[in-house]
């Protein structure tokens, strides 16, 4: 199915509000933050709100999601981060993701105002996680050059980002329902992990479809990469160090 944009219906005062911020010269991106907070709690509000809120680690592949998604849930992708793949949430695009059912895959950080906008918008997330070494691995395997500097180059730079995206949404679980799925889960019985998931966000896969749509996607594929040395686990370890009352163990930390 194909994702079609959904823009949100403005009642006559909110349009006369609108016009009247452009007329005093208020950037476009805070009308449509201002717009959101007024529109948000009434399309929360109405019957029938169904929204799938997906956020995978940094540098997993996302296609596989996204088909298997489409296919088992019935309902478009939106973009919710200010840019494709990026990792801050776009505030002005949540009041168009809300005002239609949607579901959304981005490896948003847990930021304190992303958290804010999610639990308006009554978000559940699903927060796919996978062993952080070897995504960082994989993550080497992609680019050129020799094989120790690709590696270093992924720790150094994927690294942090990957370390504080766990952190963030593991500080979040505390006021936010999030449910962890871990991608060598799905190994053992993807069709259970992928009910249990969805379920935990409101919805209920039909058995067929989903058998279907599993037997197509290969949700999460798997990468062989050469694995990270002792000296590049350990700086992995150093980042992790800054989040210690954290458990990150799900993640191999």
């Amino acid at each position: 199915m194909p994702a079609t944009v959904h823009q949100p219906v403005l009642d006559r005062a909110l349009r006369a509000d609108v016009e009247r911020w452009r007329a005093r010269g208020v950037p476009e991106p805070i009308v449509a933050i201002l717009v959101a907070e007024r529109m948000i709690p009434t399309l929360v509000a109405e019957p029938g709100h169904r929204h799938l809120l997906i956020v995978p680690t940094p540098g997993l592949p996302t296609t596989g999601l996204r088909r298997l998604t489409e296919m088992v849930t019935g309902l478009p992708c939106r973009r919710l981060t200010r840019v494709a793949g990026g990792a801050d949430l776009d505030e002005g695009r949540l009041a168009s993701f809300v005002a239609a059912p949607a579901f959304a895959v981005a490896p948003l950080r847990a930021t304190i105002d992303a958290m804010r906008w999610l639990r308006a918008v009554n978000a559940r997330p699903i927060v796919i996680v996978d062993d952080v070494f070897d995504r960082l691995a994989a993550a080497a395997d992609r680019l050129a050059g020799d094989d120790d500097e690709r590696r270093w180059y992924a720790v150094r730079r994927l690294g942090p980002a990957v370390v504080t995206f766990l952190a963030s949404w593991r500080t979040a679980a505390a006021s936010l329902p999030v449910h962890w799925l871990r991608t060598r889960d799905l190994d053992c019985d993807p069709a259970g992990v992928v009910r249990r998931a969805f379920a935990h966000a409101g919805f209920t896969p039909d058995a067929d479809t989903l058998a279907a749509a599993l037997a197509e996607i290969d949700i999460i594929p798997r990468e062989i990469a050469m694995p990270l040395s002792g000296e590049q686990r350990a700086a992995v370890r150093d980042l992790a160090r800054a989040y210690a009352e954290l458990d990150l163990s799900i993640a191999g930390l």
